[in-house]
């Protein structure tokens, strides 16, 4: 069986970043899914699988759930009900704060500076996140002397900005 070759994702955790855990589980499942085959099931058996795979937490958090009478039980709908719970509407000031205090520190290096950069302006909506990220860079970037460097540049990139480094 296709299943056995590929690895399902770990339970949901409903401790700590509920937000990221359900990203990061649905991420796992949906490329399991499609990985095994299984999006191409009966709906039914796509629900099952997907209760299945996200363990006693999840299960248990499933069954607190209500749906409309008239309402048909579909993965996506079950999926929605888990996103309104894990992921709450985000507070976009509060994302922007965050991402905008993000600092190099000493010994941390540029490209897993940059990577934080990129992950956190995800959550941001900014329209030119290549933009941010940028800015982000000159004015975070601990070595003062690339910095200063990276000002002197009038029309700079986010891929000049990396490429200078």
């Amino acid at each position: 069986m296709t299943e056995a070759l590929f690895k399902p994702p770990e339970p949901l955790v409903l401790d700590g970043n509920i937000s990221e855990n359900w990203r990061k589980f649905v991420q796992r499942f949906d490329l399991f899914m499609t990985a095994t085959d299984l999006d191409n099931k009966r709906e039914e058996k796509k629900i099952a699988v997907f209760l299945n795979l996200i363990g006693e937490e999840g299960l248990e958090l499933y069954n607190t759930f209500t749906f409309e009478n008239t309402q048909v039980k579909t993965l996506k709908k079950i999926k929605d009900k888990f996103q309104e719970y894990c992921a709450p509407r985000k507070n976009v000031i509060f994302e922007r704060y965050k991402f905008n205090t993000i600092l190099q520190v000493e010994g941390q290096s540029f490209d897993n500076f940059v990577t934080e950069l990129r992950k956190a302006v995800k959550t941001t909506e900014y329209t030119s996140q290549d933009e941010m990220v940028r800015d982000r860079i000159v004015m975070g970037i601990y070595d003062k002397t690339i910095q200063e460097r990276l000002l002197r540049e009038a029309s700079l990139t986010l891929q000049k900005t990396i490429d200078l480094y």
